[in-house]
């Protein structure tokens, strides 16, 4: 069970064939995530989770965070272009940045003995999670953790409008700089 209360649906079959083995026991898990995250301008205030899924998620989906996240916030500059099928202007606070990040799965797995850890680790390597490793304790576990950073991926989402050009649009006027407006919408 992870945090959240539950086993990952997509790694749930690796998960139940491991625990069959007598060799191995899971010991937490996360079949991957898919997020997007805000941060605030200035680190004045604690960022906060838009969306969080273990599964592949649609660009429909990444807009209904983004519009969740704008019911909750002061109104975003003019919608910027989409590009996509995503608005990258949705939803952002003032000055805040949205990141997206792509997480990779990991497993942690309490292995019989060393032997049956190393046959593990081997099959984990081959199978691309090559920050894999293990871990032997003073009271004799031997824990493999099964992780790789080379599927994960974080970029730039969304920009919140700066707040002198919030201000300018709240008050009928174009931004005072265009190419800060800009910024706002080209992410």
């Amino acid at each position: 069970k992870s945090p959240k209360g539950s086993l990952d649906a997509p790694i749930a079959p690796l998960v139940h064939a491991l625990n069959q083995h007598r060799d191995y026991v899971t010991t937490s898990s996360c079949s991957g995530r898919v997020v997007l995250f805000e941060s605030p301008a200035h680190g004045r205030t604690a960022g906060r989770w838009l969306l969080v899924e273990h599964r592949t998620v649609t660009a429909e989906e990444l807009c209904a965070a983004l519009d969740g996240a704008s019911a909750h916030t002061e109104p975003a500059a003019e919608p910027g272009a989409v590009e996509g099928g995503v608005d990258a202007n949705r939803g952002a606070r003032l000055g805040a940045l949205i990141t997206f990040k792509l997480e990779a799965p990991i497993l942690h797995v309490q292995c019989r003995n060393l032997e049956s850890a190393k046959r593990l680790l081997s099959a984990a390597l081959r199978s691309g999670f090559r920050e894999s490793g293990i871990v032997l304790s003073s009271s004799s576990k031997v824990m493999l953790g099964i992780r790789t950073t080379a599927n994960t991926m974080e970029l730039p989402f969304a920009q919140g409008p700066a707040a002198a050009d919030a201000n300018a649009s709240t008050a009928g006027g174009a931004p005072a700089d265009p190419a800060t407006a800009a910024k706002a919408t080209e992410l």
